[in-house]
């Protein structure tokens, strides 16, 4: 893995690549009944914020994802997305406009775009400086604040 992205996306890859039925063994023991208030555990989702460009591009073109959507994603697709993670900031698949319908579609059911942070504020000045303040969960609701600045090559500190 290239970076702390690769963990998780070989964790989401390994899931979808197991068989979805499993012969069942001779003898099976009794499984404990969990409480009736616990909810099912919720399935695990690539979290796309914390993956990096190639990552995102090896995760749209597996051999899993191409099979689940019956057809490969185009390489640009992952630049796209990434874009839009990034630069435009989006908090949901829906607002990637420029992204096909089935595609977004299987982006909400296997993958995320909620960081550990929550954004609280943000400010953007005339030459495109970003301010923004996150609240840190279970941490007493303490703020931090970051400053992504460009630069005329194009790139953001």
């Amino acid at each position: 893995s290239r970076s702390l992205g690769g963990d998780s996306l070989s964790r989401l890859l390994s899931t979808l690549s197991e068989p979805q039925l499993t012969p069942a063994p001779a003898f099976v023991a009794p499984a404990s009944t969990p409480p009736a208030n616990t909810p099912a555990p919720e399935p695990y989702k690539l979290n796309l914020q914390t993956i990096s460009l190639p990552d995102l591009q090896d995760f749209l073109s597996s051999p899993q994802i191409t099979t689940i959507l019956s057809k490969p994603i185009p390489k640009f697709r992952a630049k796209q997305i990434y874009n839009w993670i990034r630069v435009g900031g989006v908090q949901s698949f829906a607002e990637m406009t420029n992204i096909p319908l089935e595609l977004r579609r299987f982006l909400t059911e296997y993958a995320t775009l909620q960081g550990t942070l929550e954004l609280v504020c943000e400010d953007v000045s005339r030459d495109g400086t970003i301010k923004r303040a996150y609240r840190i969960p279970g941490e007493g609701g303490q703020l931090i604040e970051s400053v992504l600045m460009p630069y005329e090559n194009g790139k953001y500190t």
